[in-house]
């Protein structure tokens, strides 16, 4: 009668033990997915205006409103939106446009009304930038 009971109660054990331990899992599962998910960056959007000034007349049909990831160069998004060429990081052309060395036209560039301090492959984009490119001579 012992040795019965003793196979019954261990039985139990056994049976409960392995019932218990998918859940047991799936709790400690769970906690290492959320974990995980809180863990994980997702890089936010920015959104930025882009305007253009060709020999002091504004070029409206070039004018861009933007979402890029934030961290984003301003040659980057650039060269996503417009046909840009470039030396060193500095933008020569954009759509066609080219500087003129002769007449001393270079594109420029402002953001926020501040003349750019950096090349546009330094310059990462800000929320709510108004960036203005200008093409004028001296």
């Amino acid at each position: 009668m012992y040795k019965l009971k003793s196979l019954v109660l261990l039985s139990l054990t056994l049976i409960l033990t392995a019932c218990a331990t998918p859940a047991t899992n799936e709790a400690a599962n769970s906690q290492v997915m959320t974990e995980q998910a809180s863990s994980i960056s997702i890089p936010e959007a920015v959104e930025a205006t882009i305007v253009f000034e060709v020999d002091e007349i504004e070029q409206t049909n070039m004018e861009k409103s933007l979402k890029v990831e934030e961290g984003t160069t301003l040659l980057d998004a650039m060269n996503a939106e417009y046909e840009v060429e470039e030396t060193d990081g500095f933008i020569t052309a954009i759509n066609g446009i080219e500087q003129d060395k002769s007449k001393n036209k270079w594109w420029l560039y402002s953001i926020n009304g501040e003349d750019g301090a950096v090349g546009a492959s330094d310059y990462e984009i800000k929320e709510n930038d108004q960036i203005k490119w200008s093409l004028n001579g001296n």
